[in-house]
């Protein structure tokens, strides 16, 4: 909505900004991770996330890997979500180390051989803005390598 007033002869415009909703951050970090179930609880005042498609488990596991993750705003959350993809990668990709670039997105570094100091090594970089596209990326190159050349 934009008001006007004039002030000493000139022209003032004010704009107000409109809000992201909690419905319009549900729908983008839900985008964001493929295979989680994003929401908002008014009750507790957190943001969850439990991943769809798995049976609950609320144990500790030694991995790291949790069922559900909540975090007291959508940024907490989202860091939460970035972090178990992250053991996902190194669960379903060992050998990939994974950091996030300073200019933003998300890279892996990896060796064909498995040790990138070994002569012959063949050192990959994938990258992808959003860690669950460098997941994605990382799980099909891991699926064409162990295809007949």
């Amino acid at each position: 909505m934009r008001c006007s007033a004039q002030s000493e002869g000139v022209k003032v415009s004010q704009l107000r900004i409109p809000a992201q909703t909690i419905g319009e951050e549900l729908r983008e970090i839900g985008g964001l991770f493929p295979g989680w179930e994003v929401f908002y609880s008014a009750w507790s005042d957190t943001w969850n996330a439990w991943r769809q498609g798995e049976e609950p488990y609320f144990g500790r596991p030694a991995s790291g890997r949790r069922f559900m993750v909540s975090a007291y705003d959508a940024v907490g959350l989202v860091a939460s979500l970035e972090g178990q993809v992250r053991i996902d990668i190194g669960m379903d990709c060992p050998g990939w180390r994974v950091r996030q670039a300073a200019s933003g997105g998300w890279y892996a570094i990896g060796s064909r051989s498995g040790n990138s100091h070994s002569y012959g090594a063949v050192v990959r970089l994938v990258h992808d803005p959003a860690v669950a596209g460098l997941h994605s990326t990382l799980r099909a190159l891991a699926h064409r390598s162990v295809l007949p050349a």
